[in-house]
């Protein structure tokens, strides 16, 4: 690294030109998306965000019960 250089942290984006997440999210309001894996890790992480950014939600999973937590906690429809 550079002499004087220093690391940016997570709030400082490397790209000006992005838009702040919570205005891409912002997007989502009336919206239906499909989650895939909707019950556990990134697809649950991502069927959070949708709900949370105003969208509805379309939850896919293989497991049934983790499905159904989700639909508890989310108020959300899922399959």
């Amino acid at each position: 690294m550079a002499e004087g250089a220093r690391t940016p942290s997570v709030e400082e984006p490397e790209d000006e030109l992005l838009p702040p997440l919570s205005v891409a999210l912002g997007a989502l309001e009336g919206r239906l998306a499909l989650v895939t894996g909707a019950a556990s890790g990134i697809g649950r992480a991502t069927a959070e965000l949708v709900v949370g950014a105003g969208g509805r939600l379309l939850g896919v999973d293989r497991d049934r019960e983790g499905l159904a937590r989700l639909r508890d906690e989310l108020g959300a429809a899922v399959m």
